[in-house]
């Protein structure tokens, strides 16, 4: 039989990865990290670079680009996220082209599958940052690394040394796979002149990156919320790509570790194993970026988290990938193990795809009523004594300027993108008495209470024993606003007040 063509597995696994992270895409409510992005990607060149340049270094180019998408569609829920869906199947396919070049096009296919599955890339794919596109970055620097070895091509050695400095500068930690491919050299065995050419294409990029990598560590103050080491890190370790699924966790333990025991190939005779070096490059490419931040964190300041190394995912994927080769070499075979692995997905890909599945957040609904339901002229009262996490209320106007924007804010001070900084000033509502006071309606937004109905609406509705202690409410009231409706969401209410 003739074999496919030689795109036809790289299609297969870009398709499914699209397939299933595009489920429910525009569903879940942005959030404060997301709101962030549509804040600094709608900024002006000069305002970006104000923002980059006092507070949100690391992610100035992402902001660039996602500006660019914003040129082009609305900053919306759906919109938004198509980039980093797109993202994350185009590097389901340079995973297979990468492994299909060490293990053959079965494997690279089954390595391409599993990605689109692994629950930190489900998540990645419809999350508003650059975490996907880290993935994208990390498999082609995979491949154009591989490429310089093989072909020895000094065009090949400059792309790869443009594509570390790309890297740092999308997201500084990607530079910690420079080391991941040294060992990967070390164990492809090559002659002391591709040694050479690599020392000679990393190093230059490396020391380019440097001085970026320098300037970003000076902005370390905007992760000063990042937790110590501790007990919970090694736990925090192990889910790392699942999202904080345990299942997930268990499933891949027990398909590694079937692998190593009971597999076909000899494991335990390392020399002798025919995908040795696919597996030294897997493991190094999970290993050594997590040590090396983990190592950081012990001794410096804390930077550890799960979603910093999505760029490592692309090494789970082969891990498994050969695990499951190992297993079994069946069609069926494979079948069972991969179903197992969405199985065990499952349930968190189905939670991150509900409405309020990142942090609780209900920014969209708020969004959502504003537009259906406010007037022109009508204005916008927020209460910023909420004490939800992350904050600052300011986060929910930034995250869909077309709705809040065509609103009367009667408590916005100072623009962010006038002052380099990520948010707007919110004014309290003791000191804006005047815009207030020239107001008919006031959509005020303030934090859920839980004693309270969730739909309701009246001549004068009582505020509540939470609202009734916040000048958000009792200023407008002493101006002779009355409530008249209220909606409360996942952890916002929305109460509507005219004047009597």
């Amino acid at each position: 039989m003739r074999p496919p063509p030689r795109f036809t597995y790289p299609a297969i696994a870009a398709a499914t990865a699209l397939a299933i992270s595009a489920v429910r895409l525009p569903t879940p409510s942005f959030w404060s990290d997301e709101a962030a992005t549509v804040s600094g990607s709608t900024r002006t060149v000069g305002e970006l670079w104000e923002l980059v340049h006092s507070l949100d270094a690391v992610h100035g180019v992402y902001y660039t680009i996602m500006g660019r998408w914003f040129e082009l569609v609305p900053a919306t829920e759906g919109w938004a996220r198509i980039p980093g869906l797109l993202a994350v199947s185009a590097t389901a396919a340079a995973l297979v082209v990468l492994v299909s070049g060490f293990a053959g096009r079965r494997i690279g296919l089954i390595a391409g599958l599993l990605f689109g599955l692994i629950p930190q890339v489900t998540w990645a794919a419809i999350e508003v940052r650059s975490y996907s596109f880290t993935m994208l970055l990390a498999a082609c620097l995979g491949l154009s690394f591989v490429g310089a070895v093989r072909s020895g091509s000094r065009i090949r050695w400059l792309g790869y040394a443009v594509l570390i400095v790309v890297g740092c500068l999308l997201f500084v930690y990607t530079v910690l796979l420079v080391p991941v491919h040294a060992i990967m050299l070390a164990a492809m065995g090559t002659e002391r002149r591709t040694r050479i050419r690599f020392l000679c294409s990393a190093g230059p990029a490396v020391l380019i990156s440097a001085p970026f990598v320098w300037f970003v560590s000076t902005q370390s103050g905007q992760v000063g919320w990042i937790s110590d080491l501790g007990f919970p890190t090694p736990i925090r370790v192990a889910r790392q790509y699942a999202d904080n699924s345990s299942l997930f966790v268990v499933a891949a333990a027990i398909l590694v570790s079937a692998a190593v025991v009971v597999g076909h190939e000899p494991l335990r005779r390392w020399s002798a194993n025919p995908y040795r070096q696919l597996w030294i490059f897997a493991v190094a490419w999970m290993a050594v970026p997590t040590a090396a931040i983990l190592l950081y964190s012990a001794v410096s300041d804390p930077i550890y988290l799960d979603k910093y190394l999505s760029f490592t995912a692309p090494g789970l994927a082969i891990v498994l990938a050969l695990s499951i080769h190992n297993l079994t070499r069946s069609v069926v075979g494979v079948g069972v193990c991969i179903g197992l692995v969405v199985a065990s997905a499952a349930p968190i890909y189905l939670h991150q795809r509900t409405e309020h599945a990142k942090l609780g957040m209900d920014f969209s609904d708020v969004a959502a009523l504003l537009d259906a339901q406010a007037r022109p002229g009508d204005c916008l009262l927020l209460d910023d004594t909420v004490t939800w996490k992350p904050g600052p209320i300011r986060a929910m106007t930034a995250s869909r300027p077309d709705v809040f924007d065509a609103m009367v804010d009667v408590g916005l001070g100072k623009r962010g993108s006038a002052t380099g900084k990520m948010w707007d000033q919110n004014l309290p509502p003791d000191r804006v008495r005047e815009q207030i006071a020239a107001c008919e309606v006031i959509w005020t937004v303030s934090q859920k209470d839980p004693t309270l109905t969730d739909r309701e609406s009246g001549i004068a509705l009582p505020p509540g024993p939470q609202f009734a202690r916040h000048p958000a409410f009792f200023v407008p009231a002493a101006l002779g606003f009355r409530l008249i409706e209220r909606w409360q969401f996942n952890q916002s209410q929305v109460i509507k007040a005219v004047r009597v």
